[in-house]
């Protein structure tokens, strides 16, 4: 960051001095510009019956007229240094106004990075935690008792099997064409056999549905320790990321203090300094001074 400039120094002039310098010096140098410019190149009269008068009013030229010059050209040369000095002071402090982090030496601590949370499984998922062995069994009852309740339940094989036995007739009437006959008609399976196959698979598929129900318990037990884990294992890591989060804040809002700390200090140094006044146009400014007390 800059804070070093030709036109400023421990000595010199304050910028509400130099301004109100340059306020006097450029109204002077005004003055004296029209006191040129109003000097009388012409000396005219006219000539009448009466006789000769004069003709213009007679601006005479001053003493020290050739300084006059010089003098107006040194007065718009203070005044301009002035107003280039305070320029360059107001610059200065409005660019450490706006410096950024880095321009003075500071820099944001870095983001952290944060632990990524655990994805919750899926409850399917839970049946690779099974054994080979487990994971057969399984599938076998649960292909069982899929199978066999088809065939058990109400409108199923068993149950449809059971209505044709109790509807049908030992003898009903056909007509083939014009003929009509007679259908004998025998039961092969009797409604008893049907019923005691269905109570016998009945019982068979609540043994199977029995495994399955264990198995699923057992998955579910599983979904439920392994979400748990998760969750425990997450709150965990979400507590590691605040303080990581927390740290960052914290120490960034330090490194801000020192930085607007810093801004501070550069601002009251350069507030601080004056305009000074080069050699060459210290008798300009002594001039000024003398005037103005006038």
């Amino acid at each position: 960051m800059k804070t070093e400039s030709v036109f400023l120094g421990d000595h010199g002039l304050s910028s509400s001095e130099a301004n109100h310098i340059a306020n006097v010096t450029k109204e002077l140098s005004v003055n004296i510009g029209r006191e040129i410019e109003s000097v009388s190149l012409f000396e005219k009269t006219i000539t009448d019956k009466k006789g000769t008068y004069p003709y213009n009013f007679i601006n005479p030229i001053p003493e020290n007229f050739e300084k006059m010059f010089f003098t107006e050209g040194e007065l718009y040369a203070l005044s301009a240094w002035l107003r280039e000095g305070i320029k360059a002071k107001d610059q200065m402090m409005e660019s450490i106004r706006k410096s950024s982090l880095g321009s003075l030496g500071f820099e944001r601590y870095p983001q952290p990075v944060l632990k990524p949370v655990l994805s919750l499984p899926e409850e399917q998922d839970m049946i690779e935690h099974l054994t080979i062995a487990e994971r057969a069994e399984y599938l076998k009852y649960e292909s069982l008792a899929a199978h066999l309740g088809k065939k058990i339940h109400k409108n199923g094989l068993l149950d449809s099997w059971k209505m044709k036995i109790s509807d049908s007739k030992p003898y009903y009437a056909e007509v083939f064409g014009q003929e009509h006959a007679t259908i004998q008609c025998k039961v092969l399976i009797p409604l008893e056999t049907i019923q005691k196959l269905s109570l016998d698979l009945q019982k068979e598929w609540r043994e199977y549905e029995s495994k399955v129900n264990y198995y699923k318990a057992k998955l579910n037990n599983l979904y439920n320790d392994e979400v748990s884990r998760i969750n425990t294992a997450n709150a965990m890591i979400h507590s590691e990321n605040s303080k990581l989060i927390q740290n960052e804040i914290s120490t960034n809002q330090i490194i801000y203090n020192q930085y607007e700390a810093k801004k501070a200090e550069l601002i009251k140094e350069i507030s601080g300094k004056k305009i000074i006044i080069p050699h060459t146009l210290q008798s300009t400014l002594d001039f000024i001074l003398a005037f103005a007390k006038k």
